[in-house]
């Protein structure tokens, strides 16, 4: 019988990695069959002798992953996670957009850059048209171009994505 308090609800967390551990630890919470997620880009990589592409993790020290109230602490229990992402002493929850709007730049190619400036609030928008249309974004001014920003700001990072401002709704 489930407790009262403990709820099956999955939701999305940021955790925490030790340092270059971040695919052990996707790779452990898959094998525990734990929903993860870790966003990577390939770079090229230059040894001495070649040179070769290779994935990198797009938020250095940083995991996603998605459990309930009841699988929460046995994401701890993996050697290269830390702790969870938190605010006020709690975990803080990623939305679900945020994690699909991440997949959906990743997966369809699209011009963006990953940055850890905090930028000025402005006003919230809605992609209407094109790959990433119903994201939600901000806009901010960078180097004399619109862009659209989509914040995970839980984690200090952001994604800057080039939209054409004819793509965005109020």
């Amino acid at each position: 019988m489930t407790s009262p308090h403990i709820t099956t609800d999955y939701r999305w967390y940021a955790i925490y990695t030790k340092s270059r551990r971040e695919k052990e630890v996707e790779r452990d919470l898959l094998e525990d069959g734990h929903e993860v997620f870790l966003p990577k880009i390939k770079k090229l990589q230059q040894w001495s002798d070649r040179k070769k592409w290779v994935d990198f993790p797009l938020f250095p020290g940083y995991c996603f992953v998605r459990v309930s109230n009841k699988e929460y602490f046995q994401v701890l229990q993996h050697p290269g996670a830390v702790k969870y992402v938190s605010f006020g002493g709690k975990a803080s929850q990623i939305p679900d957009r945020q994690i699909d709007g991440i997949k959906r730049v990743l997966g369809e190619n699209l011009d963006f850059e990953v940055t850890t400036d905090r930028f000025k609030k402005g006003q919230i928008v809605q992609i209407g048209v094109g790959p990433m249309q119903g994201c939600e974004g901000e806009i901010v001014q960078i180097a004399g171009k619109k862009q659209i920003l989509i914040r995970v700001g839980e984690i200090g990072y952001s994604l800057v994505v080039k939209v054409p401002v004819e793509y965005v709704e109020k």
